[in-house]
């Protein structure tokens, strides 16, 4: 009598199992994007809660979520094992994603209104809220999660919120940028707003460089000083014919959303920087995520491209699969 054949897709997941075990074993993390085990986490709008296999970058699978209890699922961010989703229903979501085949929920959270973003540091989550502004979690009793601190600036539309050190950066739409002191997170206060560089909807920091994506046009402010961000640089200008919709940063590089182009900027010699390629992407793109070698791609009907940025000069893709819903990654 013949051995049973092992289907080739059982195989490959009870092999992806096997590895995951090993590694809990000798390490409390997940690596997300590194080594062999790499993850790519999506909040995938209508699809939920994605999570795809991107280990071997010209076949990626996915492996795991959640789709029904989430409605919509607009952002995300992942630390520690744990997944913090927003939806659209106005809940957070935190999941264990220890095993990234079968995502746990833990709990939930009314969320307070709209939520745009998130941001971390332990042990707080502090949640870009829309005309709710900034709203600040104690998350170190999952079991017990309570709005510990807020503050709702006047004309309040926070878009993003990134922390560093004991302070908080938002973007707040038409309010520009705002920087409060949270060295007491029950009582935030205001230290600086910068109100004449337009519609702001997303902010990102790197060393000591913080981003602004701003009416199309992206400003890099030197935050040395962190109460006093200073004006270095400005990618893009806005009222052209540049729409620079979203961005990402991986290493000498940021990655942007123009249009229906992407374009890769070299930033190793800030104030000074060069495009590197300007690649036209046939489906909208919508959002990027980039680490080491590759890129990853969401696009307008539910398309997920990796692409091979090795060489900036010459990017190439490598795969194309479809995703339920996929719009956001996690960019952190």
């Amino acid at each position: 009598m013949k051995p049973a054949k092992i289907p080739r897709c059982n195989m490959r997941i009870f092999l992806i199992s096997l590895f995951l075990a090993l590694l809990s074993s000798c390490t409390e993390e997940t690596p997300v994007l590194e080594g062999d085990a790499s993850l790519l986490y999506l909040a995938a709008g209508y699809g939920g809660f994605r999570i795809v296999d991107v280990s071997n970058p010209a076949a990626p699978l996915p492996i795991g979520g959640v789709q029904e209890e989430f409605d919509v699922a607009n952002s995300i961010l992942v630390r520690e094992n744990l997944a913090y989703l927003a939806s659209v229903n106005k809940k957070i979501w935190i999941l264990d994603v220890s095993n990234p085949l079968f995502p746990k929920e833990i709990t939930s959270y009314p969320a307070p209104g709209y939520i745009e973003s998130f941001d971390f540091k332990k042990p707080y989550l502090y949640v870009a809220a829309g005309h709710l502004g900034l709203r600040i979690l104690d998350v170190s009793n999952l079991n017990f999660i309570q709005e510990i601190g807020y503050f709702v600036p006047e004309d309040a539309d926070t878009k993003s919120v990134v922390v560093n050190e004991n302070y908080a950066y938002l973007a707040n739409g038409d309010s520009g940028l705002l920087v409060l002191d949270i060295s007491n997170p029950q009582v935030p206060q205001p230290v600086l707003s910068i109100s004449d560089i337009g519609h702001s909807t997303k902010v990102r920091m790197q060393d000591r460089n913080l981003f602004l994506l701003s009416n199309s046009a992206i400003y890099v402010f030197d935050v040395s000083n962190p109460a006093i961000p200073r004006m270095t640089v400005q990618f893009y200008r806005p009222n052209t014919y540049d729409i620079v919709q979203n961005f990402h940063i991986s290493g000498n590089y940021l990655y942007a959303i123009n249009g229906a182009k992407l374009n890769i900027v070299d930033i190793s010699d800030l104030p000074n920087f060069h495009v590197t390629s300007d690649l036209y992407i046939l489906d909208t793109p919508l959002s990027i995520f980039a680490k080491s070698r590759y890129a990853y791609l969401c696009q307008d009907y539910g398309r997920l491209t990796i692409l091979d940025i090795s060489d900036p000069y010459k990017i190439k893709t490598v795969s194309k699969i479809y995703v339920k819903g996929c719009s956001n990654l996690i960019a952190e």
